[in-house]
């Protein structure tokens, strides 16, 4: 495992193992026993998209306002539980603040709105297929549904180019040396074949480092015995971490190895686990937040991952660089490998210790279950956290910050590196 796989593990370790079913409503949970098959859906769409009662609309927002005509968070919050709330299952304090024109802390009607305006137009943009400024048939129930989870389509935006996801700080910043290095026409931005170009040369700056570590005999080959302490240096102590999991959650019997039946509730376990990792990409690729994902968005999510991939090559450069001269030499990267092994395998090992509820050390179905369930929440929790125009997906940018975040809680990445730039559209 090179390291960029490395990194991709941290990223891909907690993506891989929970669901991000969202909450259909922060403040209103649902009530017991109640699924997504057994609840009508209500018309979210009326009065508030389509049509857009204006009149209704502004008497429910001064009723939640109060005398002062100025809402705030408390009046926001509360008017979820009015008769006619203004604040609907989709509404968030935090989306609406964005249309704080004069930065005062609360909202007036006029920049209420311009709120409602801007999620009509999201919608009808989202799901008005045949362009007549009405949502019917099929086109509403498809956005009723998506209101119904909490959710509003993301705005149509330009894409962020990596002239703006660069973290360019001056002209010896490994960010502009990277661009300058890559961006062949010199527009200011990778395209997606010089992205492809950056990710060919940053994965073999480490696998000629791999082969400066591990080529013991200098002939620019790595024979049997290399390979075996290259191996034992890089993916062993990967494969001992899997095996110690193997065994506290699926040796039911404790005999140090797992049976057929046991295999079988491993598979079934991987098999749930997997599911969930899905939903996660989904979360990464649906752009729209229809629920669907389309051949367009595949793209766009997997041009993201790129850009994604090399700022963290990038990063991961900077920082294995441990006496910054500019120079990542074979032992900083060995160094590195080390930290890395160690921090992800005690922060997985801690979680999955931690659902151990006798603490016998292995796991019946119940404590899976839990374990299950923990994994869910904790990613959830992790995404959510870094949703930080709350529209429901995890664009690259954020997904950073997620992984960023991780590692430094994992003891990888040192407190600075928390900090990720937000980037600007080009």
């Amino acid at each position: 495992m090179h390291i960029a796989r490395a990194l991709m593990l941290m990223a891909t370790a907690l993506l891989a193992f929970a669901d991000v079913g969202r909450a259909q409503d922060p403040s209103r949970p649902a009530p017991a026993g109640e699924t997504a098959e057994t609840r009508l859906v209500p018309d979210h769409c009326r009065c508030v998209v389509d049509p857009y009662n204006m009149g209704r609309e502004r008497l429910r927002f001064f009723r939640a306002a109060g005398k002062d005509t100025e809402l705030t968070q408390a009046e926001f919050n509360a008017s979820r539980d009015a008769d006619q709330p203004f604040a609907r299952r989709f509404d968030h304090w935090k989306r609406l603040l964005v249309f704080d024109a004069d930065g005062n802390g609360t909202i007036d009607w006029l920049e209420a709105d311009t709120y409602r305006r801007d999620v009509r137009d999201r919608m009808l943009k989202a799901f008005d297929a045949n362009g007549n400024g009405r949502l019917e048939g099929a086109e509403r129930a498809k956005a009723n549904a998506v209101l119904d989870t909490g959710r509003i389509p993301a705005p149509k935006r330009r894409r962020r180019g990596m002239a703006g996801l660069l973290m360019a700080e001056g002209p010896d910043d490994p960010d502009i040396q990277l661009l300058q290095r890559y961006d062949a026409d010199g527009d200011g931005t990778l395209s997606e074949d010089e992205l492809k170009t950056a990710m060919a040369s940053q994965r073999e700056q480490w696998r000629q480092q791999t082969r400066l570590r591990y080529d013991t005999d200098g002939d620019g080959e790595l024979g049997k015995d290399e390979r075996k302490a290259m191996y034992d240096n890089r993916i062993k102590p990967w494969q001992q971490v899997k095996h110690r999991l193997q065994m506290k959650l699926f040796d039911e019997d404790g005999d140090g190895q797992l049976s057929d039946r046991e295999k079988a509730i491993e598979k079934e376990f991987g098999s749930a686990l997997g599911t969930l990792g899905k939903n996660i990409r989904r979360r990464i690729q649906d752009i729209d937040g229809d629920g669907q994902v389309t051949d367009e968005e595949r793209q766009i999510a997997r041009k993201e991952m790129m850009v994604f991939s090399v700022r963290m090559m990038v990063r991961m450069r900077s920082m294995i660089d441990a006496d910054a001269d500019g120079a990542v030499t074979p032992e900083e990267t060995a160094a590195f490998r080390r930290t890395l092994a160690t921090g992800t395998s005690r922060w997985f090992e801690g979680f999955v210790d931690s659902h151990d509820q006798d603490g016998n050390g292995r796991f019946d179905p119940t404590e899976r279950d839990e374990l299950r369930r923990g994994l869910k929440a904790e990613v959830t929790r992790r995404l959510d956290q870094h949703d930080t125009n709350e529209d429901g997906r995890i664009d690259g940018v954020e997904l950073e910050k997620v992984v960023v975040t991780w590692g430094r809680d994992a003891g990888v990445f040192p407190d600075e590196l928390s900090d990720v730039d937000e980037g600007s559209e080009d």
